[in-house]
C-alpha cells in the first residue's frame, strides 16, 4: 500500500494514550500521574542503594573488569542500525519508503526520547518526524507501534519460555536449570515464527475477527474509527518484508542479550543461560516503569541476584553498568536531536505534530 492510499483515512486520527492531546488538567490527580513513575524510581533506588551499602556498591564497581564493558559500549552503533533497519523494513511494508541512513538516524533520536520518558513513551515521537516529511500520521504511528510490538512479543515469549523451564526444573542458584544456549535460540526462533504468522495476511484477518467477536460493542465502535488500526487491516507484510523484520528482531535481541551478559561477567556474576534470561526479562519489565529503569531495575536486580548468593553491591554495580549502556545508546540520538529538534513535551501531548508538523522528534529503543 502506498502513502497516497492512506490519504483516504482520517487526517487527524486518534493517538495512543501516551500521545493523546492533553488538556493539561490541574489538580493532585494529574500531578500523581505525571510524577509517580519518577518518584517510585527514586524511592526504590534509594532503598536498594541503602540496603546494599554505598561501600559495597563502590567495591563492586571498583572490582569490575573493564574489558567486557568496552565491546558492550562499542556495539551501540550496530545495535541502533539493526533496529533502524528493522523499522525501515516495517515502513516499506506499509508503503513508507525510508532510507536506511535516515531510519537509523531517527531511530537513534527515538532511543534517546524513549529512555528519558516513563514507559518509553517517547518511542512514538519519531512518527512526528515522518509527518514533517509528508507522511500521514496514522501509518507513521502504526510503524512505530509494530516496531515496538515485535520487541514486546519477543520479550514476553522468551520470558514465558524461561518461566516454563523454571516451573519444570525449579530455581537453582547453582545454574542447573539451563546450561545450554540451544533452548533459548530455539525459543527466539519460535517466537519470531509465531509473530510472523500472526502478522501475515493469511492469519491476521481471522485473528482480528476473533478479537472483535469478544470485544465490547462500545469499544469496538470506537476502535472502528481509528485510522491507525485501519492501516493495520490493510498493511501488506509479505514474506519478503516479514523475513527481514524477523531476522533483524532476532539480531537485535542477540546483541542486547550479549551486551547485558557482558555487564554480568564484568562484575563476576555468572548465571546459567536460563537463569540469566529470566533475570533479564524481569529487570527489563521492571525498567519500563521508571525513567531509564532507574530504581526499579536496581531493586529487581538486588532481590533477584540475592537469591543466587551474590551481594547487593554486585547487583547495584551491574545496574549502573546497564545504565552506562543506556547512556551509550542515547548519546548519538541526543546529538542528532540537537541538530533537528522538536519540543518533546509538545509532541508527546499531540500538539506539535497535529498542528504544524514542521519538525521532528525521536524513538526509544
Amino acid at each position: 500500500m502506498t502513502v497516497r492510499a492512506y490519504d483516504e483515512l482520517e487526517t487527524t486520527p486518534p493517538t495512543p494514550p501516551a500521545l493523546r492531546p492533553a488538556r493539561r488538567p490541574g489538580g493532585v490527580g494529574a500531578a500523581v500521574r505525571r510524577w509517580a513513575p519518577r518518584l517510585v524510581g527514586i524511592a526504590l533506588f534509594v532503598w536498594a542503594f541503602a540496603a546494599a551499602g554505598p561501600r559495597e556498591v563502590w567495591r563492586g564497581l571498583a572490582a569490575a573488569d573493564p574489558w567486557p564493558i568496552v565491546p558492550a559500549v562499542l556495539v551501540a552503533v550496530p545495535f541502533i542500525c539493526s533496529k533502524g533497519w528493522r523499522w525501515a523494513r516495517i515502513g516499506a511494508a506499509l508503503g513508507l519508503p525510508l532510507p536506511l541512513g535516515e531510519a537509523s538516524r531517527l531511530y537513534a533520536i527515538g532511543i534517546w526520547a524513549g529512555l528519558v520518558t516513563p514507559g518509553q513513551a517517547g518511542d512514538f515521537l519519531k512518527a512526528w518526524y515522518l509527518r514533517a516529511r509528508g507522511v500521514p500520521l496514522a501509518p507513521a504511528l502504526l510503524s512505530c507501534l509494530l516496531d515496538r510490538l515485535f520487541d514486546l512479543a519477543a520479550l514476553l515469549g522468551l520470558g514465558a519460555f524461561a518461566l516454563l523451564a523454571f516451573a519444570g526444573a525449579g530455581l537453582d542458584a547453582g545454574g542447573g536449570t539451563g546450561r545450554s544456549l540451544a533452548p533459548i535460540v530455539l525459543a527466539l526462533i519460535a517466537v519470531c515464527a509465531a509473530l510472523g504468522a500472526a502478522m501475515s495476511l493469511r492469519w491476521r484477518a481471522p485473528l482480528l475477527r476473533l478479537l472483535a467477536r469478544y470485544t465490547p460493542r462500545r469499544l469496538r465502535e470506537r476502535l472502528a474509527g481509528n485510522a491507525a488500526l485501519g492501516s493495520l487491516l490493510t498493511a501488506r507484510l509479505d514474506g519478503r518484508h516479514l523475513a527481514g523484520v524477523l531476522a533483524l528482531t532476532a539480531l537485535s535481541w542477540v546483541i542486547s542479550l550479549g551486551r547485558v551478559y557482558l555487564c554480568f561477567v564484568a562484575v563476576g556474576v555468572r548465571l546459567a543461560p536460563l537463569d540469566f534470561l529470566i533475570v533479564l526479562v524481569l529487570i527489563t519489565l521492571a525498567g519500563l516503569i521508571s525513567v531509564s529503569g532507574i530504581g526499579t531495575r536496581d531493586a529487581a536486580l538486588y532481590v533477584l541476584l540475592g537469591h543466587y548468593g551474590y551481594s547487593g553491591g554486585q547487583a547495584l554495580a551491574i545496574s549502573l553498568l546497564i545504565l552506562l549502556l543506556n547512556l551509550s545508546n542515547i548519546v548519538p540520538g541526543f546529538l542528532l536531536w540537537l541538530r533537528d529538534p522538536v519540543p518533546m513535551r509538545r509532541a508527546l501531548a499531540g500538539e506539535g505534530g497535529a498542528t504544524a508538523g514542521s519538525s521532528g522528534a525521536g524513538h526509544g529503543g
